[in-house]
C-alpha cells in the first residue's frame, strides 16, 4: 500500500509513504487511520491543522475524546478512516506564526 503525503507545515514537501518503506519515517501500516497518521507525521494538537484526505477536509472537530459520537456515512473522513492504497493526505497548519 502507498500513499501520498503532504506536509505544509514548513516546506510544503510531498512523501510518498507504504507499507514496504525502508525508512521507518516512511512506513505506514495497512490498517493505520489519519489519526494515527498525524501523529506519527506531525504530533501536536489536530485541531491547529487543516488535514485533508483526498481533498476532503477531516473536521477538527472530530478529533474526539472517548465517549463522544461520530456519525460517518459511506467514506466519509475522520480521523479514524483508514487510509487506503493511493490516498492523498495533507495537513497545513490553521494559522501561520509571524503572518
Amino acid at each position: 500500500m502507498q500513499i501520498t503525503f503532504i506536509n505544509n507545515d514548513g516546506g510544503g514537501l510531498a512523501s510518498e509513504l507504504s507499507t514496504d518503506a525502508e525508512d521507518p519515517k516512511n512506513q505506514i501500516t495497512p490498517d493505520m487511520t489519519v489519526r494515527e497518521l498525524f501523529e506519527k507525521q506531525i504530533g501536536g494538537n489536530p485541531k491547529n491543522y487543516t488535514i485533508r484526505l483526498n481533498g476532503l477536509p477531516v473536521p477538527p472537530r472530530a478529533f474526539v475524546e472517548d465517549g463522544d459520537t461520530v456519525q460517518m456515512t459511506e467514506r466519509e473522513v475522520s480521523p479514524d478512516t483508514k487510509l487506503e492504497s493511493g490516498d492523498r493526505v495533507s495537513v497545513s497548519p490553521s494559522k501561520v506564526s509571524g503572518g
